[in-house]
Order: C-alpha cells, then sequence, then structure tokens
C-alpha cells in the first residue's frame, strides 16, 4: 500500500493529487501482478535415474523464471522438489486417470504468495478422465484460481471435443466457489487442451455468449525429430474477469538449446507462459 504523507505550507494541489493516484493505482496494479507457466511435463519422475537427473536440472532453473508453474503428467513416482526452484513450495493431487495409467497435477508456487488453505481442489464436474484442479492465489491482496487442466486424448478428436465442451462448467464453478464466505471470479486456466485454440469448440463457447480468450494459438506439441506437430497448450480465461497479456510459448534454455534436445530430454510439448494482471 501506498502511503500518502502530507506536505505542511503546501496548497492543495489537483495536479499533484491525480498524480498521486495514479501512481497508487499503478502500484496496487504491479503488486497484483504474476508470471504463469504450463508444461506437460512427459510422464515426470518416470524413467532412469540419469535423464531425470538432466530433465530436472533442466526444469529447475527454468521454472524459477515465474512466479507460479502448473504441470502436467506428474507419475506418481515424481520428486517434485528435485524440480522446484528453492525459493518455491509446491501442491501436488492425487494421481488420476483412466485405466491403468494414472497421473496428478502439480503447481509450483513462490512463497512469497499465499494459497487458500495449502491444497488444489479438484472440479466435481463429470465428463472428465482426468478432472482439473485448482489453486487459489493470493498475489498482492488480489485472489485468483489457477486451474491446472490435461484434456483426453481418445481414440478420435470427438473425444476431444466431448471433454472440453465441460470446461465452461469447471470455470464457473471455481468462480462461484465459496471460500470463507467470499467467490473470487478471477480465473486461468491453463493446460495440455488436445485440441487448438481456434478449434469448433471453443468457438461455439463465444458465439454462446462466453467472453473467453484462448492463446498462444501457435504449435506447441513435437514430433519424435523435435519438428513441431500440433497447437495444443493454451491459456484460457474469461476477458470479462481478469486480464492476461503476452501469451506465449517459453524461450528455448540453453541447455538443451534445440527443439530436437528439448524433445529427447525433457518433453514432447514446449513450455507456454503469460503474465495475469
Amino acid at each position: 500500500m501506498v502511503r500518502l504523507r502530507p506536505v505542511p505550507h503546501r496548497p492543495f494541489n489537483v495536479l499533484t493529487l491525480a498524480v498521486f493516484t495514479i501512481a497508487w493505482c499503478l502500484a496496487s496494479a504491479a503488486s497484483a501482478q504474476f508470471t504463469l507457466a504450463s508444461l506437460n511435463c512427459l510422464h515426470l519422475g518416470q524413467g532412469s535415474a540419469a535423464y531425470q537427473a538432466n530433465k530436472e536440472a533442466i526444469l529447475q532453473p527454468l521454472f524459477a523464471n515465474y512466479d507460479v508453474v502448473v504441470l502436467q503428467e506428474v507419475m506418481r513416482q515424481a520428486n517434485l522438489g528435485s524440480v522446484t526452484p528453492g525459493a518455491y513450495n509446491f501442491i501436488v493431487t492425487p494421481v488420476q486417470g483412466p485405466g491403468t495409467y494414472k497421473e496428478a497435477y502439480a503447481f509450483l508456487v513462490r512463497n512469497a504468495y499465499t494459497v487458500s488453505n495449502n491444497t488444489a481442489t479438484l472440479t466435481n464436474v463429470a465428463g472428465f478422465a482426468r478432472p482439473p484442479a485448482g489453486i487459489l492465489l493470493d498475489v498482492g491482496g488480489q485472489w485468483t484460481w489457477i486451474i491446472d487442466y490435461h484434456a483426453v486424448y481418445g481414440r478420435s478428436i470427438s473425444v476431444r471435443r466431448a471433454e472440453v465442451q465441460n470446461i465452461q462448467l469447471v470455470y464457473q464453478g471455481f468462480q462461484t466457489t465459496m471460500v470463507n464466505g467470499v467467490a473470487y471470479p478471477r480465473a486461468v486456466v491453463a493446460g495440455d487442451w488436445n485440441l487448438g485454440a481456434n478449434d469448433p469448440v471453443f468457438q461455439g463457447f463465444v458465439a454462446g455468449g462466453w467472453p473467453i480468450s484462448v492463446q498462444p494459438t501457435v504449435q506447441t506439441s513435437l514430433k519424435r525429430n523435435g519438428g513441431l506437430s500440433q497447437p495444443y497448450d493454451h491459456f484460457l480465461w474469461d476477458t470479462t474477469a481478469v486480464m492476461v497479456t503476452a501469451p506465449q510459448v517459453i524461450p528455448m534454455p540453453t541447455p538443451p538449446g534445440s527443439d530436437a534436445a528439448w524433445r529427447q530430454q525433457v518433453s514432447d510439448h514446449l513450455g507456454i507462459e503469460c503474465t495475469v494482471n
């Protein structure tokens, strides 16, 4: 909070008051701003010890660039502490999924910020192979739901569309969830959707009157040789509830230095980043 200290023997000045007011607003906005990243981390915790150690050595300094990181494909045996930067906490959900394949969602949060009850909330909306999970985050006195989601892949695109069709209920469910008697409408969904941002499902939401943005729209999944494949990773948000800026693919870190090396050593998805205001 910016404290305005009175200056004696100085007459009231409308311009001075306006400058102070603008400065206070800018300071408040800045204090509530945070960076957010998302990554499908390709079976984190699964594979040889050498593979995991190398993967962790790449991810930990990368994640330190962000205030909040959400992960998909976190395996039961994953050690979240191994990819969590020093000044962060992590929250991991139970593993879930259809059949014998199970994975968890994970949230890495800078420990300067407060997570309500220090837990993640799983949605109770039906129709998901891996129900989305969310944390309620306090940054600068402003509370925001950060929702993690990994869509089913299925045998056809119709299976994915049928599941993603339920995301509006999830989003609005989090918005109306009462926490200590208060609902918090600010919410952002991040994850691997297995659908492009311009898919008819998202277009249908907008046509139906839900004012959402789904970005980035570029390719984020990788072929085995490291070539770009599909535009599957996005942030989704209601533009009347929260402002998200600069959604984009995370620049390739060094190491590993190339998409091909990233595919071999880390994941078949690139990470995405944005700023939540």
